[in-house]
């Protein structure tokens, strides 16, 4: 922006008018929750970094981490998962969801790193995983929800949005 003579006022109100695309680090709150929902895609990286910034977030708060499958990894697959759990323990993480064909591998990685057996929860797919959350989540809480496009957490995002709506049309 100075290299074209923008003033910094403009250039910050322009820069906070923009707003994230779908499924890409959007900071949803609901009802003393937060949900960084990062469910458009996912690698080796891109999970680093999400977590990096729940860990960041979630300073004070308990960090609920819902992670599924990272795809196209060929060989890297099996490392890969496993090197995510073990992630998730170095970030602080407190709950882990994993989800997918690889939740397994991602929870014996969290286990191995040291996280308590009684804060893995595994589960298929995507409607497994909103339903753990609406049992699991707490006033407070930090949710990720991070993983490759064909596992769906986009649908967690939805599906949980729904969830607290009815429960606080319930408690009207």
């Amino acid at each position: 922006a100075r290299r074209l003579d923008v003033p910094d006022e403009k250039a910050l109100s322009a820069i906070q008018a923009c707003l994230p695309l779908k499924h890409r680090m959007n900071l949803i709150k609901v009802h003393g929750i937060k949900v960084l929902d990062d469910s458009y895609n996912a690698s080796p990286k891109s999970m680093e970094a999400a977590l990096e910034v729940l860990f960041d977030l979630g300073k004070g708060s308990r960090k609920v981490a819902v992670l599924g499958d990272m795809l196209e990894l060929g060989a890297f697959e099996r490392q890969a998962h496993l090197e995510l759990g073990s992630l998730c323990v170095q970030r602080h993480v407190d709950i882990l969801v994993a989800v997918g064909s690889n939740a397994g591998i991602v929870a014996e990685g969290a286990k191995r790193a040291g996280m308590p057996s009684s804060n893995i929860f595994v589960t298929p797919d995507a409607y497994g995983a909103a339903e753990l959350l609406g049992a699991l989540v707490k006033d407070g809480d930090v949710i990720l929800l991070k993983g490759s496009r064909k596992v769906g957490l986009d649908t967690v995002a939805s599906l949980f949005l729904d969830m607290t709506k009815a429960e606080s049309q319930e408690g009207r």
